[in-house]
C-alpha cells in the first residue's frame, strides 16, 4: 500500500474541506462562533500534520496517475448541500488519515467535524425564525402548501384539534413530503411523536404539555420547539428550559382560542428582553396589524388572516423597510 500518497491525498482532502466550510460560516453565515471552531480545527490539522514527513509526502505525490485528477467539478444545488458534501468529505478524510497515521487526532477532528456538522445545522433551521415573516397555522394542508411558497412565509404549522391523532399523522406525512419543494419550515401542533415520524422541522407545544428537554430528547438537537407562551414568566421559563422561539399571545381575543382573554401589550413589549426568537399572535389582522408592528416581533402569526397575506406581506415590509433606514 502507498501509505505515504494515500495520507497527502487525505490531508489535502481534509484541509480543503474545512476551508470550504470555514468561508461559508465566515461570508455567508457571519457566524463568528463557527468560523472560529473551524479554524480550532484546522489549527489541530496543522499541528498534526507537523507530525508527519511533508518531504515524503510531497515526493509521493502524483497527480498525473491519479486516475480522479482534474474531475469535473459537482455541482451542489444549494448552501445545505454544499455544506453537507464538505464535512463528508472532511469526516471521510479523517478516517482515513486515522488508519493510515494512527495518530489519534484525527479521530478527535472527526468528531470535531460531527458536532461542527450539528451546530452548522441548528444555525440553519433556525436562520429563518429571524424574520421578520409571517407564521402560517392553518388545519388546511392546501393552505399550508400554497403559502409555503410566498415570500413572506418561511414557517408553517399543521394544526387541527379535532382530527384523530391517526389523521393527523396521515395528513402530516404527505404535507412533509409537498413542502419540500419550498424553503419554508414544516412545524406540527402539539405532537412531537408525529413531528419525528415525518421529519418535520420541529414541534410546537401548549403551556400543559410534556417539558422541553424531554421533547428535546426525542426530537434531537436540530428540530426546532415552541412553546405557546401568555406571559413574560412563562416565556422566561420556556426560554430555559430550551425552547427555540415562543409565541405571545393571544394579543386580542380570537375564536382560535376560546376561553383565553387577549393579553393586551405588555407581554409583547418586554417580548425582546427573552432573546429569542417568537412569534406576536391573536386576534392579529390588517385592521389593527400597525399596533403589533411598533413592537419589532421576528414573526407574525396569522391563522384566520391567511386570505390576507399579501396585505400583512406589504404591511411588515414596508416597517421593515423603515426601521432599516432609521438604523
Amino acid at each position: 500500500m502507498d501509505l505515504p500518497r494515500l495520507i497527502d491525498a487525505n490531508v489535502a482532502r481534509l484541509g480543503e474541506a474545512l476551508r470550504v466550510i470555514e468561508d461559508i460560516c465566515r461570508f455567508e453565515l457571519s457566524n463568528t462562533i463557527l468560523t472560529n471552531e473551524c479554524t480550532t480545527i484546522r489549527t489541530k490539522l496543522k499541528q498534526t500534520c507537523q507530525l508527519l514527513n511533508h518531504a515524503e509526502l510531497v515526493n509521493a505525490r502524483s497527480t498525473g496517475s491519479d486516475v480522479r485528477a482534474k474531475s469535473n467539478v459537482p455541482k451542489r444545488t444549494d448552501l445545505q448541500d454544499l455544506i453537507t458534501a464538505n464535512v463528508k468529505r472532511a469526516t471521510q478524510a479523517a478516517r482515513c488519515l486515522e488508519e493510515a497515521t494512527h495518530q489519534q487526532t484525527f479521530s478527535h477532528i472527526r468528531y470535531d467535524c460531527y458536532a461542527l456538522e450539528q451546530a452548522l445545522w441548528e444555525h440553519l433551521v433556525r436562520a429563518p425564525l429571524i424574520g421578520p415573516g409571517i407564521y402560517v397555522i392553518s388545519d388546511s394542508p392546501n393552505h399550508l402548501v400554497q403559502l409555503a411558497q410566498h415570500p413572506g412565509v418561511p414557517i408553517v404549522q399543521y394544526r387541527n384539534k379535532s382530527a384523530s391523532k391517526s389523521d393527523i399523522y396521515t395528513t402530516c406525512k404527505a404535507l412533509s413530503r409537498e413542502l419540500q419543494g419550498t424553503s419554508a419550515l414544516f412545524i406540527v401542533n402539539d405532537h412531537a411523536d408525529i413531528a419525528k415520524a415525518v421529519g418535520a422541522d420541529g414541534v410546537h407545544v401548549g403551556q400543559d404539555d410534556i417539558p422541553t428537554p424531554v421533547i428535546r430528547a426525542q426530537l434531537g438537537q436540530t428540530k426546532l420547539i415552541g412553546r405557546t407562551t401568555h406571559s413574560f414568566d412563562q416565556g422566561l421559563i420556556a426560554k430555559t428550559s430550551g425552547a427555540d422561539y415562543v409565541s405571545v399571545g393571544p394579543i386580542w381575543d380570537t375564536p382560535s382560542k376560546p376561553g383565553r382573554p387577549g393579553i393586551g401589550f405588555d407581554y409583547l413589549q418586554r417580548a425582546n428582553e427573552l432573546g429569542i426568537p417568537f412569534v406576536a399572535i391573536g386576534g392579529i389582522s390588517g385592521n389593527n396589524i400597525t399596533h403589533i408592528l411598533a413592537f419589532n416581533p421576528p414573526l407574525i402569526g396569522a391563522i384566520r388572516a391567511i386570505d390576507n397575506i399579501d396585505f400583512l406581506w406589504n404591511a411588515i415590509s414596508t416597517q421593515s423597510s423603515i426601521a432599516h433606514q432609521k438604523n
